[in-house]
């Protein structure tokens, strides 16, 4: 292996913001010779390589030809570099949560789009185990004609599954590819499908095959599936280096071990995973390297350039540039001067048209639109604003508790979907948005839910799956939607079927932020047992969700979690958006409360941010003395979604439950406070959420008789 140090910049220590010099527009140049082509701008003979990544391309076929327009850069990139010096590399997540024309085919269309673009290696992804190691090893990988690496996925004898790194020639020099897939990997796919294997530490496996790599190597390009949660980064890729690296490696700490303690050695990190395009320049002793990411879904090309001197095998840094695909690109032209384009293209529509064919069939009907909380410029994207409660991920849940009781001739008590599952919306209009619409703008089309709506809706093939929980371990799971990922604190909202409700207090410490369960209108059962349907993706703890590894008589039924959905559009349509929430936030609520006292309280984001979801002006706060009757106490005004709650108890309380709700969502949500009763003779205050109940109905006639009292104080639970 090379001694240090190796890699030195031009013309001495230059500050970051002048490192990188503005690349031209890449044109067209003429076919590079075969002999080793010298760098320009370096000393005259002088090796040129050029390295480009990109990651999570996610199947990108649609009828407006993403993956041709990216083919487009990748040849244009070519052109410009002069191809016998350029190396194609990809940082993981080119296939699996993929478009329904590559999602419906198994993603063999991706698979030949790749080959006949000239992959060079790509890291593994955790998409690329969706399906489990078992089909990486015996399809995915025996399809491509690219190596798949990553030094960080080991059997039992501690040996790679996969090879951590492959190395080329490339214009006379010597250039290593090391991979390895984020550590996340046992949660972010079924753990069944990792049977036998362990993931181990990312850069510690890749520094290890860094020092095995032969003495002849001479530039290491480090392709890490991972990439940090970072904030503050360019909307618009540039080819000068981004300066805020302090920022972005303080707000990450995995993007911080990957840019200090990945190997010296290591010329140039491509990183992947988190869909965030950034272009930095890090020390790296002496010299610097690039630290790059070229966003997602075919959307960038991120390239670094470098010099080698044949003679002394000194590798020189020379510049980085985020490349963004040309979007208003014509896809003829470019297949009209580029063979690998005009082959490109030819599969991408040979994709889409038999998709077409394969998706046209009608499902069933929704009356409005059903969707995520999602941005309008992120159709598509990973189930919307995943920390909140959306109405299609409640809908999901319902449609995995429907089928799971239909399949098993008994009624399922509860269904949970997890929000990353989720990657399209169900538009009433077909308006284009969305990935789903390319064949949907006809007259005669709206309200219709087809087959390739539902199957991008649900992309990821996982079976439909039940198991026991007991009511402790709901709550658990519940808890465990807030958790800290990378120094971060994030929140990873479930979808839930309409008959569980809890309340949540996001103030108190992680692991007591549930201040109270409800199943049916009662509180949750801690040692009860429930049945719940879900994914195999959550059931064997994906997501974090580890309180369902806990779960009692387990059963995977083969069935997919797309068959489920078709069936239930199928026998429930026609469909209605349902805007009441599961979770309702009530910050500071008291714990007792006391006749004649005056108590405080916020409720916040109060409705749902789906489409179509009625914005709530006025909450009321109603009195259930004993589950059968109810008035209204106050109203308040609702401002952004959230109101302050002030207070005076009744002077005669008999236990009950007071509650929050809006009329113009129907959501409804008892207040986690235990209710003083002062208690009479026979009777016991009634348990449970009031149900079916006229609101402002007076309770006089549930009030105790006079002299028949114990004179003591009893309190009814609120789910606490």
């Amino acid at each position: 292996m090379r001694s240090l140090p190796h890699q030195t910049l031009i013309g001495g220590a230059l500050s970051i913001g002048l490192i990188a010099a503005p690349f031209a527009a890449l044109p067209a140049l003429a076919a590079p010779p075969a002999a080793a082509v010298p760098l320009a701008a370096g000393a005259e003979d002088d090796l040129a390589v050029s390295v480009a990544s990109f990651n999570d391309f996610h199947g990108e076929l649609a009828a407006g030809y993403p993956a041709t327009l990216f083919a487009g850069a990748v040849e244009e990139w070519r052109a410009d570099r002069g191809a016998a010096t350029t190396l194609l590399t990809s940082a993981g997540d080119s296939i699996g949560g993929t478009k329904f024309a590559s999602m419906i085919q198994q993603d063999e269309p991706t698979l030949e789009i790749l080959n006949a673009l000239g992959l060079d290696a790509s890291s593994a992804g955790n998409h690329e185990f969706d399906k489990g190691w078992p089909d990486l090893r015996d399809r995915v990988d025996p399809l491509a004609d690219f190596p798949y690496l990553a030094a960080n996925v080991v059997d039992s004898s501690g040996a790679p599954v996969l090879p951590a790194s492959q190395t080329f020639t490339v214009n006379g020099v010597r250039v290593a590819v090391v991979g390895a897939v984020t550590g996340d990997l046992p949660t972010l796919v079924s753990p069944g499908g990792l049977a036998g294997l362990t993931v181990t530490d990312p850069v510690e496996a890749l520094n290890d095959a860094v020092a095995a790599l032969p003495d002849d190597v001479d530039v290491v390009v480090a392709s890490y599936h991972e990439g940090g949660q970072l904030a503050g980064t360019p909307a618009e890729p540039t080819d000068q280096p981004d300066t805020n690296l302090d920022e972005a490696r303080a707000a990450s700490g995995v993007f911080d071990r990957i840019v200090g303690e990945t190997s010296p050695e290591v010329d140039a990190i491509f990183n992947g995973h988190s869909h965030v395009e950034y272009n930095f320049v890090a020390p790296n002793g002496d010299a610097t390297r690039p630290v790059m990411q070229a966003g997602s879904s075919a959307s960038h090309l991120a390239v670094a350039d470098f010099r080698v001197d044949p003679d002394t095998r000194e590798v020189v840094f020379v510049s980085s540039e985020a490349v963004p695909v040309d979007e208003s690109a014509d896809p003829a032209a470019l297949a009209a001067r580029f063979p690998v384009v005009a082959e490109v293209k030819a599969l991408e529509e040979a994709a889409v048209a038999e998709a077409a064919v394969l998706g046209r069939e009608k499902v069933g009907e929704i009356t409005a639109s059903i969707t995520t909380d999602y941005a309008p410029d992120k159709v598509g994207s990973a189930g919307g604003d995943r920390s909140k409660e959306s109405s299609l991920n409640n809908l999901l849940a319902e449609a995995l508790r429907s089928e799971l009781s239909a399949i098993s001739a008994a009624e399922v008590q509860i269904g949970v979907m997890n929000a990353g599952g989720v990657r399209d919306e169900l538009f009433f209009t077909k308006t284009g948005r969305s990935a789903t619409t390319d064949d949907k703008t006809a007259a005669g089309t709206e309200g219709d839910v087809t087959f390739q709506e539902l199957a991008n809706v649900f992309p990821f093939g996982n079976t439909l799956y039940g198991v026991e929980l007991t009511g402790a371990q709901v709550r658990e799971l519940l808890e465990q939607q807030w958790r800290v990922v990378d120094g971060v604190e994030t929140k990873l909202a479930l979808g839930l079927t309409e008959n569980l409700d809890y309340t949540f207090d996001p103030t108190l410490p992680l692991g007591e932020r549930v201040t109270g369960v409800w199943f049916e209108g009662e509180p949750l059962d801690p040692a009860g047992t429930y049945s719940v349907a879900t994914l195999s993706f959550l059931a064997q703890g994906g997501d974090g969700f580890s309180a369902f590894l806990g779960g009692a008589a387990g059963v995977d039924t083969g069935y997919s979690d797309l068959e489920a959905l078709v069936n239930h559009v199928e026998a429930a349509s026609p469909l209605s958006p349902d805007f009441t929430r599961r979770g309702v936030e009530i910050v500071g609520a008291p714990e007792r409360v006391e006749a004649g006292e005056t108590y405080a309280f916020e409720v916040r984001g109060i409705d749902l941010g789906s489409d179509g979801a009625p914005a709530t002006t006025e909450l009321y706060l109603d009195y259930a003395p004993d589950g059968k009757h109810q008035r209204t106490l106050e109203t308040f005004t609702v401002t952004d979604g959230a109101a302050s709650v002030e207070f005076t108890a009744p002077r005669k309380l008999r236990g009950g439950q007071l509650l929050v709700g809006s009329e113009a969502s129907g959501t409804e949500a008892v207040v986690p406070s235990e209710v003083a009763a002062e208690r009479t003779c026979g009777e016991r205050p009634g348990h449970g959420k009031a149900t079916g109940i006229e609101r402002g109905q007076d309770d006089a006639h549930g009030h105790a008789h006079a002299g028949c009292r114990d004179g003591g104080r009893a309190a009814q639970p609120a789910g606490r």
